[in-house]
């Protein structure tokens, strides 16, 4: 692999610019097959296929599109006209082996069979806790663990016995991406799964619950915690059913 300065014009056909960019996706994502690529842009793997191999009905700016609003480091002018290149300023392209690419192993996530109100922050920082098992999923692809989700406060959007999969995110003091959903601990052992802001005057954390219309009134409209009692925040990056891994 070596890096290349300038992409313009590094692949004039659309045929060639799409495979490009699956190609680097999945090597930098270590995504395994296209299939998985195909599940985590929301299309079908014949219609991938189809674009890929060179059939203009399949290559779409709606197929396009999809890609960019999943990977938007990939620059979707060039990938639609070849105009430019293939990624945004800010980012970096590293050209790939194809083969390379091929050889990648599956990352697979390790599922613990608690869920997050029973203390999973001591098991995971307990190393010699071994995982329920382990699987893989490609929407996971960005979680360093699992658990599942209990309770109807977030119901909404995440339903309970949901396998959640998580990250720890780090500085999250200085900055995190507000309005998004993660899983709490604070100082006197509460854990909790909600959205989550900062207050305008950086005190507290603001926890927004979203529980379907027929459990709001079990739930407050939000919950202010000082943002000196948190201890960790974790980012939920993915949610699937938990009969999905049973099958």
């Amino acid at each position: 692999m070596k890096e290349k300065e300038n992409t313009t014009n590094y692949s004039k056909t659309t045929t060639e610019r799409l495979n490009n960019v699956v190609d680097y996706i999945m090597f930098k994502y270590k995504i395994k097959t296209k299939t998985a690529f195909s599940k985590l842009i929301d299309i079908s793997q014949p219609n991938l296929s189809a674009a890929l191999n060179g059939s203009e009905k399949y290559q779409t700016e709606g197929l396009f599109r999809k890609i960019n609003n999943v990977y938007s480091e990939i620059n979707h002018n060039w990938l639609l006209t070849g105009e430019g290149s293939m990624l945004n300023d800010s980012d970096e392209y590293v050209e790939v082996d194809t083969e390379e690419v091929k050889s990648l192993p599956i990352k697979k996530i390790p599922f613990y069979d608690v869920d997050f109100y029973s203390g999973f922050t001591k098991i995971f920082n307990d190393q010699t806790v071994v995982p329920s098992y382990y699987f893989y999923l490609p929407e996971f692809h960005n979680a360093q663990f699992a658990i599942k989700n209990s309770g109807k406060s977030m119901s909404k959007e995440l339903g309970n016995d949901d396998i959640l999969g998580l990250r720890e995110v780090p500085e999250w003091q200085t900055y995190f991406p507000q309005g998004e959903i993660y899983a709490v601990v604070t100082t006197n052992d509460l854990r909790t799964i909600k959205k989550v802001r900062r207050d305008k005057d950086n005190k507290y954390l603001v926890l927004i619950p979203k529980p379907l219309d027929e459990d709001k009134f079990d739930y407050p409209e939000y919950e202010e915690v000082p943002i000196s009692m948190v201890t960790a925040l974790f980012q939920v990056v993915a949610s699937t059913h938990s009969k999905k891994l049973a099958l």
